[in-house]
């Protein structure tokens, strides 16, 4: 408890999230005492967002009521002034947390035989270069492109000429988002499916224990091709409701902000 003490209160909490990776339920559980730390530190800000609906509900257990304000990091601008190849490409996006890395590869090598039957050009985007480094490797020697961006402006210009996202990472998923793609999302992560769950794309949410289902991403993916159309309209519908949320969030901020000489205190 102490050591939460310590943490400096600020005057805003924004963009918080439970974080659970499906692997190691016993690392992710949360003691009686935690929760009370949680609760207790919380309650002494001004405003709390949080970023989906478990987190939201993890906080009316305790009484809390926050704000539910999606990522911002989709809202971040594209890199307009470095254009990418117009291609059928698809990305490709994974982490071997929390699964077997060896079992995924042969999975996604079948996945990427059918991208390839479709006439699409997987490609696999880093995210974190220093973990991603056994996928680059083992998809160098399936001759897979691979993208590496020199920014966040660089990915989110990446995703956006992409045809569709087959990807793990939360991030990725949100970035997907921001750039209006259609997404299957592989859940290693509480993350994912409250993200999925957010857009209202559950029917392209791939389950944890199905992560290895070759033939269940296939499925998916060929639903997602058949409503395509539909599925982009409403990822920009959702796109502009999670915008005002955060504008919304963000001018609840500034009144809450009190100035003195300058400074904000």
């Amino acid at each position: 408890m102490n050591d939460y003490r310590r943490i400096a209160i600020p005057k805003c909490i924004w963009g918080v999230g439970l974080n659970r990776e499906y692997s190691d339920k016993e690392r992710w559980h949360l003691e009686d005492d935690t929760i009370k730390a949680i609760n207790d530190y919380t309650r002494l800000t001004e405003l709390v967002g949080v970023r989906d609906l478990m987190t939201v509900n993890f906080f009316q257990k305790m009484d809390q009521t926050v704000q539910l304000i999606p990522c911002p990091s989709m809202f971040l601008l594209r890199d307009v002034q470095r254009k990418l190849k117009n291609k059928k490409s698809v990305a490709i996006n994974l982490t071997d947390r929390s699964i077997d890395s060896s079992r995924l590869f042969n999975t996604m090598t079948a996945i990427i035989n059918y991208l390839r039957e479709l006439a699409f050009e997987p490609v696999f985007v880093v995210h974190t270069l220093k973990e991603d480094e056994k996928w680059i490797d083992n998809y160098e020697a399936l001759n897979i492109e691979i993208f590496a961006a020199s920014s966040p402006e660089n990915l989110m210009e990446f995703y956006k000429n992409q045809e569709f996202l087959v990807g793990m990472r939360g991030h990725s998923l949100i970035f997907a988002t921001g750039a209006n793609i259609p997404m299957i999302a592989l859940s290693y992560n509480q993350k994912c499916d409250g993200h999925m769950a957010l857009l209202g794309m559950n029917d392209y949410l791939i389950k944890y224990d199905d992560i290895y289902n070759a033939d269940l991403i296939i499925e998916k993916i060929d639903l997602l091709l058949m409503n395509r159309d539909q599925v982009k309209a409403s990822i920009r519908e959702k796109y502009w409701e999670f915008w005002d949320a955060n504008m919304q969030f963000g001018r609840m901020l500034l009144n809450r902000i009190h100035r003195n000489d300058g400074k904000i205190v």
